[in-house]
């Protein structure tokens, strides 16, 4: 018998909890897989040696910071350049920006420095662009991307977007996965350590992830955008190592009453586990997505709507409160099967739950061999 499995059929004493508790926490851990996706990750970086950007770059302007701070050398040539332009000379500048991209491999070297020098030209800031410059070329990426936001007019102004868009387009990434994701460089911030996660799908693949645990990952090259062909007429090939989940505290602090829909984005009901992997930014679905070795969570709780629980033939909670309780928390019951463990009237307040009592209640939760 497994040790997990020995400590669930334990009679429930403060000890046993105590046990599963720690069980749970210790693990939970980093697998090779795990490993081998941070090196991938952190290798869209080519080496550089980035510094954190500051706490108020977050999501989509946290990929622009790690966009442009990949390449320094190219940003500070490009940025020297255009510091030298006016409106008289810009013609005479295109040949200039065609030269620096075609040196660094670029693409489409005619069309972005005719863009590059009609945009610069008419920035008025020029010493803030030849700083911006000298700060690039130093390694100064946080302070270089601050004080290029400012001249061009702040990280949401158009000129500093259009900026960002050519240089993107100019100095294009090799890989989809690298166009689309991002790392922040502080560990802290980027790598997940058995924290609770929430993996969206439908009712009926939750109940068979609940029975045995997660059984199919995206492969390397193929996580932003599985076009991946898989066998036998698949759509996708789902032979790899990594699925996505969301840190169950980012869905929570993002909720907002206007986005009601924010957990179901991905399915209907909410697979919230314990795990560990990589929180990257992912620019083509515009948030934050852990993503994890599927085969390294040991169990989870599920969240279902009493709607899609009754169409299953689960048990439901009576509501408890005044309203209706939409929602349940389902863990495993003295019988193997789901049992209704709390009810909410709001999906993320059974999420709130899990957070809060899953580590306590973890002799519950469905485990997997």
């Amino acid at each position: 018998m497994e040790f997990a499995d020995y400590l669930n059929s334990l009679e429930r004493t403060p000890l046993t909890e105590a046990l599963s508790a720690a069980y749970a926490a210790i693990f939970e851990g980093i697998t090779p897989a795990t490993n081998e996706l941070g090196k991938y990750i952190r290798g869209f970086d080519g080496g550089q040696k980035m510094q954190a950007p500051d706490d108020g770059v977050m999501g989509e302007y946290q990929h622009y910071y790690i966009t442009l701070g990949r390449k320094p050398r190219e940003v500070a040539a490009v940025l020297a350049a255009g510091s030298k332009l006016d409106g008289d000379n810009v013609q005479a500048a295109i040949p200039e920006f065609k030269s620096l991209i075609e040196k660094a491999g670029g693409k489409d070297a005619g069309k972005y420095s005719e863009k590059f020098a009609s945009l610069l030209a008419g920035v008025e800031d020029k010493e803030g662009l030849a700083d911006s410059a000298r700060l690039y070329a130093a390694g100064k990426t946080r302070d270089g991307f601050k004080k290029l936001a400012d001249t061009l007019g702040g990280m949401t102004g158009g000129t500093m977007y259009t900026f960002i868009q050519c240089f993107s387009h100019a100095f294009p990434m090799a890989t989809s996965d690298a166009s689309n994701m991002s790392l922040n460089p502080d560990a802290k911030k980027s790598r997940v350590l058995n924290r609770w996660l929430v993996h969206g799908t439908s009712p009926t693949s939750a109940l068979k992830i609940a029975a045995g645990g997660f059984d199919r990952g995206n492969k390397v090259g193929d996580l932003a955008y599985n076009r991946s062909q898989g066998k036998d007429g698949q759509k996708h090939d789902y032979g790899g190592d990594y699925l996505f989940a969301f840190d169950a505290s980012d869905e929570l602090e993002n909720y907002t009453a206007d986005n009601y829909a924010n957990l179901d984005r991905y399915g209907l009901c909410s697979v919230v586990f314990k795990g560990s992997g990589y929180k990257i930014y992912h620019k083509g679905d515009g948030e934050y997505q852990v993503i994890f070795d599927y085969r390294e969570p040991t169990g989870c709780f599920l969240v279902m709507s009493k709607y899609d629980a009754t169409e299953k033939g689960l048990k439901t909670r009576e509501s408890q409160r005044r309203g209706d309780d939409k929602y349940q928390v389902y863990g495993r019951g003295k019988d193997g099967k789901p049992f209704p463990l709390v009810n909410y009237h709001k999906r993320e307040d059974c999420v709130r739950w899990i957070l809060k009592h899953g580590d306590r209640y973890s002799s519950l939760m469905f485990r997997w061999k």
